[in-house]
């Protein structure tokens, strides 16, 4: 099976960890396993906001079940408030 280097950009909140993050994956993994690879990264401690915030590609927000099989360009964007 081959594996992926994945680059992901932090905005926000992750600001704090630096400017982005690389995973390596196994292909056909899918958002939920990236998440757990960044908490593994950035420690537990930050799960709640790993898996409160969304990855998205240079065109989408990427759903849960998304799986990879290509090196995309990423982003995981925190929730955010406003009014």
């Amino acid at each position: 099976m081959s594996t992926l280097v994945l680059p992901i950009k932090f905005f926000g909140m992750f600001r704090k960890f630096g400017k982005q993050v690389e995973v390596e994956i196994p292909s056909g993994s899918s958002v939920l396993e990236i998440k757990s690879m960044i908490i593994q990264k950035l420690g537990a401690e930050n799960k709640d906001l790993v898996d409160s915030s969304v990855l998205a590609n240079t065109t989408d927000i990427l759903p849960d079940a998304y799986i990879f099989n290509e090196v995309q360009n990423l982003s995981i964007l925190p929730p955010v408030c406003g009014g």
